[in-house]
């Protein structure tokens, strides 16, 4: 662009021979306000090229947009912690029942083929939020609706497709990864429920994600806050016995989980409802598959579903084989 002069954005502008005029680079477009920059206020980097040596030197500046994307992201950071957390916890109740390395074993192998058969909700998640943002920024709060219902019932097909064939193959495929018979019957006792119970934490997965697209990162916090606090909770009682609740082992980890997420999905919904973020307001009713919007978002988002449960995959093979 003419406005990027040689000595730097809004710097004097060389004469042949070298002299500066005392001219502003500025002059016609400010760089700030190029459609190139997307109108971002403040410069981000200065950039400086000697025409002798060439170098390039980039000075960082402190931009309201750094500030804002620091905000952005500090409850996302916060959100993966507890994510990491919530595992750490139930791996650390369990770790005290009986027979304590096939308990383990069992719940890594669980927890495994769980993360596995999210790949289909990944990429409907990834492209709900890819068009969910786009028709927002638009101000298209129309079409907005029209994702969140479709998002909204496919995620349900989805999360009834997986726990029916998740339930259906799940002792080969732990006998698959290596699981002997102690740990699959213990793998089971934790898989089954979490499989039945996948639509709380999909349709959740769902919401957090949409919130995320449209700019909101505290709500989908604030609820993993809620869901991973009540999850130490009902597991220390559902797992170990204490508050007066049965002894259920690893199945108790699977029940706590769930009455954890069911109530953090009651959480979000109902701030949706209330309309704290415009525009985004989740109804569930019943309509025909958008079959064209709906093979969209699994185009859109498959990509980095796929990539996902690909880096996954080392992990599974290193887990199995102490088990050869």
């Amino acid at each position: 662009p003419g406005s990027l002069r040689e000595g730097g954005v809004g710097g004097p502008t060389r004469l042949p021979g070298g002299k500066a005029d005392g001219r502003k680079a500025a002059r016609g477009t400010p760089w700030t306000k190029a459609p190139w920059t997307g109108g971002l206020v403040g410069a981000l980097a200065t950039l400086s090229l000697s025409s002798s040596t060439r170098t390039l030197t980039v000075a960082i500046c402190k931009t309201p947009i750094c500030m804002r994307l620091f905000r952005l992201a500090l409850p996302i950071m916060g959100l993966n912690t507890l994510n990491v957390l919530a595992l750490a916890v139930d791996t650390a109740m369990c770790g005290h029942l009986e027979n304590p390395e096939s308990v383990l074993a069992a719940l890594s192998f669980a927890t495994q083929l769980v993360f596995l058969l999210m790949v289909a909700m990944l990429g409907l998640s990834v492209g709900t939020v890819s068009l969910v943002s786009r028709a927002y920024g638009a101000g298209d709060m129309e079409r907005v609706e029209h994702l969140l219902v479709q998002s909204t019932l496919l995620t349900f097909i989805v999360s009834a497709l997986v726990a029916t064939v998740g339930n259906a193959f799940a002792d080969p495929l732990m006998r698959l990864l290596g699981a002997d018979d102690t740990t699959a019957e213990l793998g089971l006792a934790y898989l089954r429920p979490m499989l039945v119970g996948t639509i709380f934490s999909y349709t959740t997965l769902l919401y957090a994600s949409t919130l995320r697209g449209v700019g909101t990162m505290v709500w989908p916090f604030v609820a993993a806050l809620i869901s991973n606090g009540l999850n130490v909770l009902f597991n220390t009682g559902l797992i170990l016995g204490k508050f007066g609740c049965p002894a259920l082992g690893v199945q108790g980890a699977a029940y706590g989980t769930l009455l954890s997420q069911a109530i953090g999905l009651v959480f979000i919904v109902t701030i949706l409802r209330r309309g704290v973020v415009p525009g985004i307001r989740p109804t569930l009713r019943l309509e025909a598959i958008d079959r064209p919007l709906a093979r969209e978002l699994f185009f859109v988002g498959a990509p980095a579903a796929l990539d996902t449960r690909a880096s996954g995959g080392p992990n599974i093979c290193v887990r199995q084989l102490p088990s050869q």
